[in-house]
C-alpha cells in the first residue's frame, strides 16, 4: 500500500493518492486497535499510519496548489 501511494506520488495523482493514504490510515488504524495490547508493535503500526498521513497531507498540498494556481 506504502508503495502504491509512493507511485502515485511520482506520478502526480492526487486523487488517488488520498483514496490510497485513506485506506491506508484505516487499515492502520484497525492494525493498531488490534495490537494495543502486544508491546512495541502498536509502535510500528502507528510508525506505517503516519507515514501514510504524510502522503495524504503532500496530496492535499497539490491540489490546493493547483486549485490556487488556476485561480
Amino acid at each position: 500500500m506504502i508503495l502504491l501511494a509512493i507511485l502515485c506520488m511520482a506520478m502526480q495523482d492526487p486523487a488517488r493518492v488520498i483514496l490510497t493514504g485513506a485506506l491506508g490510515s484505516a487499515v492502520g488504524l484497525y492494525l493498531f486497535t488490534l495490537c494495543l495490547g502486544h508491546g512495541a508493535l502498536w509502535l510500528v503500526v502507528l510508525g506505517l499510519v503516519g507515514f501514510q498521513a504524510i502522503f495524504v497531507v503532500l496530496a492535499l498540498y497539490n491540489l490546493l496548489e493547483d486549485a490556487l494556481r488556476w485561480w
